[in-house]
Formats: structure tokens, C-alpha cells, sequence
């Protein structure tokens, strides 16, 4: 990946001027009116504490030439005023005398309960046993569970041929699951599938409902704690005992930007 890219999926952490620790003072009802949700409940869940002063780290793979690129997030560790946090990306120059090459941006961000919005963004976060999570399903419901992505639209300059974001152009893609039988106990069931999709520039948005099964699918090397369940529209990875599910590498692909950092031991932070 290179580091243009690795610093587009971080602007996902970006924009909104926030209060306190992050939480944005702004009622739910307008973060929904503003980005035209259609399919999210009016109570959410939180995220769990706010990892105040922490710092996590996404590594990439390594290609055969030693090159990597890493994505890290440092959280400020005071929050009196907008408070703002460092993203980093690391080029791993790979085998030979080059350096390494690090950029650096400071963002503001805000927290709407479970969802991170920056950069006309939104992605859901999650913290939990050491692992921050950007872009899971989260569990809204005793059997329901939804996922949410903001994005602006991206296009490739002709003439210079870099990504160019265009912040008055942006994609909304919601979806609901309605499992009429626990999916993290039950091995089928029937499911009522929601997803809304809505472009800013149409100003309008489009709904479709299904109604179908689930059914849990047995793959060799699945971890004994995680569920894979079928549903329409996507395929979801269940860990017992979470309120947060992934989708499946086939449907993940497509969210370019989420994904598990991993936390670094605790140091004194000058992030501001």
C-alpha cells in the first residue's frame, strides 16, 4: 500500500472540532439528519472507555523486498479544548541502506456513541481486550445488528493521476441485520435484511428489504470461538461473547480503511 493511500484511510480520523473526551455535543438525532441515515435506531451503545493518552499501531504485510507500510493512532492524553489526535504512517523501505519514511498529521475528531466521524467520514469504533476496531457490525439490538459507512466520493486526477476527495459528494451505505434467532447461539434462523444506500448528489436514498435465512458455515481454520454466519448481503464473523461482529474478507474488502490496531505498551505521549 503505499502512503498515499495508507494516509487516505487515515483521514477517517479527522474534521470534527470535539468536546470533552471526544464526545461530540451534538444531538443524535442531527448526526443522523446530517448524513441521511435511514436505518439506525434512535439509542446506541458506547464505544467503552476512550483509550485517553494510548497509542495503537496497524502493521501491513511485508513483500518480498522487505517493504511495509504501518498505520499508527495516538490519542491525546489531555482533553481540555478540541482535542486532536496524531496519525502516522510508517514506509518500511524494506532490505538496503534507505530510510524509512514517517509522515505525520493532527486531526480533530468527535464521537457520536459507537461511531468515530471525521473527514466526512463516520466508521464505527470499538475497544476491547487491547484492540481498537474500526468499521465492525455492531450489535444494536437483542438480534440486531448494523453496520454504517460515510464516505466521500474519490476520483483519479487525469493529468497527475493522484486520488482527489470531493467533500461535497459523499456515499452512504447502511445495513441491518433483524435475526428472528440469536446468531451467536442458533446455527440457522430466519433474517430480515435491510441496506440504504444514499448519494448526496441525487439527494436521495434507496431502500431494499429482504426477507431470508442464516445458516452457520463450518470452514476449516475458523478460530473455536467464531461464528460464521450466511445471511444476505454479506457474510458475518460472530465472537462469542462480543457485541461487535466482522464481515467476511470477501465483503471487507470493499472497506477500505477499517481494521484491527493493535495497542503499544503505554510511553509519555507529547501529542497535544
Amino acid at each position: 500500500m503505499s502512503r498515499t493511500s495508507a494516509l487516505l484511510l487515515l483521514t477517517l480520523l479527522a474534521h470534527v472540532s470535539c468536546a470533552g473526551i471526544g464526545l461530540a455535543d451534538e444531538p443524535l438525532a442531527s448526526f443522523k439528519g446530517r448524513w441521511k441515515l435511514a436505518l439506525l435506531p434512535d439509542t446506541l451503545p458506547e464505544i467503552g472507555a476512550v483509550p485517553v493518552g494510548t497509542e495503537w499501531i496497524q502493521a501491513g504485510p511485508m513483500n518480498i523486498l522487505g517493504k511495509s507500510t504501518d498505520r499508527l493512532i495516538r490519542f491525546p492524553t489531555a482533553m481540555v479544548g478540541p482535542s486532536r489526535l496524531e496519525l502516522s504512517v510508517i514506509d518500511h523501505a524494506g532490505f538496503g541502506d534507505k530510510p524509512d519514511t514517517v509522515t505525520t498529521e493532527k486531526h480533530s475528531f468527535a464521537i457520536y456513541g459507537p461511531f468515530l466521524e471525521c473527514a466526512g467520514r463516520v466508521r464505527s469504533i470499538h475497544v476491547r481486550d487491547q484492540q481498537l476496531v474500526l468499521g465492525d457490525v455492531i450489535q444494536i439490538g437483542p438480534r440486531n445488528w448494523y453496520s454504517l459507512r460515510v464516505d466521500p466520493v474519490e476520483s483519479r486526477d487525469k493529468e497527475s493521476g493522484k486520488l482527489v476527495t470531493h467533500p461535497d459528494h459523499w456515499n452512504v451505505h447502511e445495513y441491518l441485520w433483524e435475526f428472528a434467532a440469536d446468531p451467536l447461539t442458533e446455527d440457522r434462523g430466519e433474517v430480515t435484511s435491510h441496506v440504504h444506500r444514499y448519494d448526496s448528489r441525487d439527494n436521495q436514498g434507496h431502500i431494499q428489504q429482504m426477507q431470508g435465512t442464516f445458516a452457520l458455515v463450518l470452514r476449516a481454520g475458523d478460530p473455536t470461538e467464531t461464528r460464521r454466519i450466511s445471511s444476505t448481503y454479506a457474510t458475518l464473523l460472530f465472537q462469542k461473547g462480543q457485541s461487535h461482529a466482522s464481515l467476511d474478507n470477501t465483503i471487507q474488502s470493499r472497506f477500505v480503511g477499517d481494521g484491527v490496531f493493535l495497542q503499544k505498551p503505554s510511553k509519555k505521549n507529547p501529542t497535544e
